[in-house]
């Protein structure tokens, strides 16, 4: 095994690093490291967690439900612990981790990997849809408990207002969720911003709210800067383990940039669509009496339907699905259907989507996330259909503890489609069939302008494709072609295939 310095190579934004192994695994080194409960510490001592309790019998590192503490483990087969540490990256490079393929075809086919897994093989995050214990020998599930009712959440919302926490506040329905949970535990925040332009219906709603209230308001614009933008997606691709999309995400720690000298900590709505049934459609009868996980997740949650399987060798697509399919236990519980959806966003979607990106963003902030506890989806999973169909029950909550928030219009309400009815059923028409057939759809600004600066930075597609290359069953020449598309419908895919290039980079 190589000296610690290899192993770790330290990144902006994670250091002091470090990594537990086994000490028959550290090998013969002229350093001299820490040893805690006959392990070997790789790195710093100072930059071990709080959490991480040590006796002369071991250790054992607790995170609570839905945790994002930069925190990663690899196993061996047997369920024993191989390697703990704050960076997926030098957990991969002290087991001898190579980046794992599926992690990419994941990203291509549904947009997310479920877990949050690394894209490293073996490579997993510290916190999951229910607390676990890391000890020496193994890994335990321990069942989360759902504490008291949302009065609970609200006390912390405003405790968080009281030390100057700044609200990320949009024109719909979580975020003023937030506000009036604060406000009915007697705190209101000092300051709060939108991402967004003047002209945006979730700036001009923010603002009403923002004037009601007496909260200092500011529109973030985004504007990149190309010669940082490069570095930038590099930092929170790896503060996420590799797993968010660098077109899709690299964009932010602009925006961080742009707030750091107003605000340390961030009150955040992300986790609240689990009281809206997220993945509930009206076919759900249907998915329901064909009892088959593989068909609603060809309908519900593959990207674009399945644009990017010639990116693989023919049935590559298809045998990851299955296998999803297979392994997500949820999907397969003895329930109403569209309480295995409920199942699968919390302990699939949100970890593989939600958690990684506020794992990542803490290196700017302090991020805080009230509706990604175990108290807020107890509340949410205790509500009928007919309560979350238009966010019914969030509204009706709103309205009972703010009428004055509540009077104030939803940024829907200032973008409602032209063209009348029959305009809105087509539109989602389209929408549905882009769900289930091959066929291009237009990205996010941000997302399409991201992925074109970062192909001109980062030398063009050519040295993306050397690494994509050394990925088993990719086929290079359709690689090199997305690639060098245009991102105006192409920037998901060429956001996940520069992930994985940086992850084979940060080896």
């Amino acid at each position: 095994m190589s000296n610690a310095a290899e192993i770790l190579h330290p990144r902006p934004g994670i250091t002091p690093s470090w990594v537990l192994v086994p000490l028959d695994e550290a090998g013969t080194t002229t350093e001299q490291h820490d040893t805690i409960g006959g392990w070997r510490l790789l790195g710093q001592r100072s930059g071990l967690p709080a959490t991480l309790m040590v006796s002369p019998n071991g250790w054992a590192l607790r995170t609570p439900p839905f945790s994002h503490e930069q925190a990663w483990y690899a196993t061996n087969a047997d369920g024993s612990l191989r390697a703990l540490g704050n960076d997926a990256a030098a957990v991969a490079r002290a087991i001898g981790a190579r980046v794992d393929p599926t992690a990419l075809v994941d990203d291509l086919l549904i947009g997310f990997r479920p877990d949050g897994r690394s894209a490293f093989e073996g490579v997993h995050p510290c916190g999951s849809a229910k607390a676990l214990e890391y000890t020496p020998m193994s890994v335990r599930e321990i069942e989360g408990h759902s504490g008291p009712e949302l009065r609970n959440v609200g006390e912390r919302i405003a405790n968080a207002f009281q030390s100057d926490a700044c609200l990320e506040l949009t024109g719909g329905v979580d975020s003023r969720l937030l506000l009036a949970l604060g406000l009915s535990a007697g705190e209101r925040p000092r300051k709060a911003f939108t991402i967004g332009t003047d002209a945006d219906a979730d700036v001009l709603v923010a603002r009403q709210i923002a004037d009601q209230f007496g909260i200092e308001h500011r529109t973030v614009m985004v504007e990149l800067d190309a010669n940082q933008l490069v570095e930038d997606t590099r930092m929170f691709s790896a503060r996420s383990g590799f797993v968010c999309n660098a077109a899709a995400y690299g964009w932010l720690p602009s925006v961080f940039r742009e707030l750091a000298s107003w605000r340390t900590a961030q009150l955040s709505g992300v986790g609240g669509e689990i009281g809206e049934g997220f993945y509930y459609s009206g076919f759900d009868r249907a998915f329901a009496r064909l009892n088959s996980p593989r068909f609603w997740l060809k309908a519900r949650v593959v990207v674009d339907g399945g644009r990017w399987a010639d990116l693989f060798e023919p049935g590559t697509f298809a045998k990851r699905l299955r296998q999803i399919a297979a392994e997500r236990a949820e999907l397969h519980a003895p329930q109403p259907w569209r309480n295995r959806t409920d199942s699968f966003y919390t302990n699939a979607r949100i970890h593989g989507w939600a958690i990684p990106v506020i794992r990542a963003s803490s290196a700017w902030y302090k991020p805080i996330t009230p509706f990604l506890s175990a108290e807020y989806h107890t509340w949410a999973r205790s509500l009928t259909g007919e309560q979350m169909r238009n966010r019914a029950a969030q509204k009706e909550l709103i309205g009972r503890l703010s009428p004055e928030l509540a009077a104030l219009p939803y940024a829907k309400q200032l973008a409602r489609p032209a063209g009348g009815k029959l305009a809105r059923k087509v539109a989602k028409a389209r929408k549905l069939a882009g769900r289930v057939l091959p066929m291009p759809t237009n990205q996010p600004e941000q997302w399409q302008e991201t992925a074109s600066t970062l192909m001109k930075s980062v030398g063009g597609a050519d040295s993306v494709v050397d690494r994509i290359r050394l990925l088993k069953g990719v086929r290079v020449d359709r690689v090199s072609e997305v690639l060098r598309s245009d991102p105006t419908t192409s920037a998901h895919a060429i956001g996940a295939l520069l992930s994985m290039a940086m992850a084979m980079e940060g080896l």
